[in-house]
């Protein structure tokens, strides 16, 4: 799991960090500010295969961010490279 924060090319945080009590990821600082647009990117790979899922939120108070497994698509390594770097 990873933040692409919009507006900011080139800048990706990783959910690090896993709350086994809360069930939930969250980025090492533990913050990100009120207000900022991001794109939240799941990714995992099998067999070269990867299952993504970009999700454009906007941050508010008690924001809790969900990506359900039916929003999954399947591409290559390469594909999924491309549509991260075209964020914005």
């Amino acid at each position: 799991m990873y933040l692409a924060y919009k507006d900011q090319p080139n800048l990706l945080a990783q959910l690090d960090l896993h709350n086994t009590p809360g069930q939930y990821l969250t980025e090492h600082f533990g913050f990100v500010p009120l207000g900022m647009t991001l794109h939240v990117i799941f990714a995992s790979e099998s067999n070269g295969q990867f299952v993504y899922n970009i999700k454009e939120v906007t941050i508010v108070e008690d924001h809790i961010i969900t990506i359900a497994t039916d929003n999954m698509e399947i591409t290559s390594k390469e594909d999924l490279i491309d549509r991260i770097n075209a964020l914005n």
